[in-house]
């Protein structure tokens, strides 16, 4: 009877199964990862169960006799998304040598299969969004000191002009990466605060995107109650701006972007809306994690688009060290909407934890 809770209660899923290859026992974890009660799974075939013919291949040779032990990584469909699995399955034979049939033992490793592709995320982020600019900088550079004084005169604005621009966006994503690592091993971000302007503050901050993408325009609408605003206005640039980024790279430069903004409940809430192709609501959430980006290999645009993934999170941490909060709004193929809102009144120096 002990036994039996104590293995009821295991955190892995572990199915017995016997010489035939039927599924003869299997504890709640077990149904909880399948999706389906113990009546369901008890008495069919394992390879009935599991169509896949990844688990197929791993249960046939256990119960065809020809393995004694199998160990792999497996990956489960449910209505949830996909679980990865780390399986171990073992014969039980009796001490004559007759097989009573194997049992099995499934991990979840979802989280750590998840912080795998974090980690080659990140060495693409290294390799693409640091190397590009260096690389547009350093062949500007070359070319002007081979061609020297000739090349200045004829080149020479637009090349400096190009580096410039190349160099501020390296030291963008860098800094966004710092902060962001800074914030996750646990050290405290203090606000500086002061108060300031809200539709100056709005007004610089689309003319520092005016002068990346000219060709773009922004709308911007204010209720007349906007006025002042006592918060860090450094940190809320850094949130404004990707947001306005990102909503002119995923725009078409015939789109306007709107900028909205208002006062609400005691808070000044800024709405950011573009015109391009939405977000899913499933991944309305997801988009705020760090280097996630929503990919769609069908849209030429897409695969052009520059970024780490770094500036959502990074905005969603500024937000929150103010007492504020960031959401967003999508309808696919009409384009997405980003809300935040920052509290009307800031302590000086105020350091927060992000929620």
């Amino acid at each position: 009877m002990r036994f039996d809770a104590v293995f009821r209660s295991m955190g892995e899923g572990m199915p017995v199964v016997n010489a035939g290859g039927t599924l003869w026992f299997a504890n709640d974890a077990m149904c909880r990862l399948v999706g389906m009660p113990l009546t369901e799974l008890q008495g069919h075939s394992v390879l009935w169960l599991f169509e896949d013919t990844t688990w197929r291949a791993f249960f046939e040779p256990m119960v065809a006799g020809r393995e004694p032990s199998q160990r792999g990584t497996l990956t489960l469909h449910t209505e949830g998304g996909d679980r990865h699995l780390s399986a171990h399955a073992e014969s039980v034979m009796l001490p004559s040598g007759e097989s009573l049939g194997f049992v099995c033992v499934f991990t979840d490793v979802t989280d750590f299969h998840e912080l795998d592709r974090l980690k080659t995320d990140l060495i693409g982020f290294v390799s693409h969004e640091l190397r590009r600019p260096l690389t547009v900088i350093k062949g500007l550079a070359k070319t002007l000191l081979i061609h020297g004084a000739d090349a200045m005169a004829k080149y020479g604005d637009d090349f400096l002009h190009e580096i410039d621009a190349e160099a501020d966006r390296l030291a963008e994503t860098v800094d966004s990466f710092l902060d962001l690592a800074r914030l996750q091993n646990g050290e405290s971000l203090r606000l500086v605060s002061e108060t300031f302007d809200v539709r100056e503050f709005v007004g610089a901050t689309i003319e520092s995107q005016r002068r990346q993408a000219d060709e773009w325009r922004f709308e911007t609408h204010y209720d007349q109650a906007v006025g002042t605003l006592h918060a860090d206005p450094m940190r809320l640039r850094q949130v404004l701006g990707n947001l306005l980024s990102n909503a002119v790279k995923y725009s078409s430069p015939e789109a306007a972007v709107g900028v909205s903004v208002s006062v609400e409940h005691d808070c000044v809430r800024f709405a950011i809306a573009d015109q391009g192709r939405g977000v899913p609501d499933e991944l309305l959430d997801k988009i705020f994690l760090p280097y996630y980006r929503v990919a769609d290999p069908e849209d030429p645009q897409q695969r052009t688009i520059r970024g780490a993934g770094l500036g959502l999170c990074l905005c969603k941490i500024l937000v929150e060290l103010h007492g504020g909060r960031i959401w967003a709004e999508s309808t696919p193929g009409a384009g997405s909407t980003f809300f935040f809102t920052v509290p009307l009144r800031q302590s000086e120096g105020l350091a927060r934890e992000p929620t």
